[in-house]
């Protein structure tokens, strides 16, 4: 109650205690992160570069991260600033804290309302530009959600665009390949052009599989990791399917797929990828 009876009128808002360092937009060019690499590229039909506040960024998100191995974590990559130590960034604290509407003056913090925030974002490590791209906003759902993923692939690192969200932890290089940029350009070079060949039903799939094969290791139970690693084993298995009709079906039975427990090692024979590492 206000003076002389009034109502006083209060609005909610979330807060949460942690910025990440700002970058500039660029025109014609999309932002994305984070890559534990300054390295940038220029493949056929795009390019990726790092931010020039690449450093500021990086020291950030270092020190954020959960180290799972703590005792590597000081003395070592991180303390010399050299390479990148992987790790988990979790999201921030958020609570609730009410607001005078009119000014927008704090009044103070809803009691019990502190919590993980359920969304956080990934700071912008690099700039995405792609060949022949206007729309960049509707490209994201398209071309520039799979060059993203795809090149966060082999750094084993999710990304998303630079005002885009992530839910829960995010596991950042814990597997990462360490790519030259020969071997980065090669890489997405190729990806991409055989990716603009499928039909838009397997083009999305695809970006969907390396969005959750990202952020599987950000879960802390196994039973979980395994469930998005299932998934995203299914959606290969029926991208592979639907290219090459009954190469993945069962022997003289072409309208029969095969049965769950079979299909990796099926794969791993076409791929010519060694099974049961």
């Amino acid at each position: 109650m206000g003076k002389k009876g009034t109502v006083v009128l209060r609005v909610e808002k979330e807060i949460h205690d942690r910025q990440s360092p700002a970058t500039k937009e660029r025109a014609g060019w999309d932002r994305f992160g984070f890559l534990p690499s300054a390295e940038g590229c220029q493949f056929q039909g795009g390019a990726i570069e790092p931010v020039t506040n690449y450093e500021d960024v990086k020291k950030w998100v270092q020190e954020h991260l959960y180290h799972e191995n703590l005792l590597a974590q000081r003395g070592s990559a991180f303390e010399r600033g050299s390479a990148f130590e992987p790790g988990i960034l979790f999201p921030p604290k958020a609570w609730k804290q009410v607001h005078d509407p009119a000014t927008d003056e704090p009044l103070g913090v809803v009691p019990g309302s502190e919590r993980p925030s359920l969304l956080h974002r990934v700071p912008t490590s690099h700039y995405l530009h792609l060949d022949g791209v206007a729309d960049l906003m509707a490209a994201r759902e398209s071309a520039a959600g799979f060059v993203t993923k795809i090149i966060g692939f082999l750094y084993d690192a999710p990304t998303q665009f630079h005002d885009w969200w992530f839910d829960g932890p995010t596991s950042i290089a814990t597997q990462n390949l360490y790519p030259t940029q020969a071997l980065l350009k090669d890489f997405a070079s190729h990806a991409y052009a055989i990716w603009q060949n499928w039909a838009r039903e397997n083009q999305q799939l695809m970006i969907s599989a390396l969005h959750m094969h990202g952020r599987a290791p950000g879960h802390q139970w196994y039973w979980e990791r395994f469930a998005w690693e299932y998934t995203v084993t299914d959606a290969c298995y029926k991208i592979a399917d639907s290219l090459w009709p009954g190469r993945f079906r069962v022997k003289g039975k072409p309208k029969k797929t095969l049965p769950h427990g079979e299909r990796i090692k099926l794969m791993c024979s076409e791929f010519r990828l060694r099974f049961g590492i």
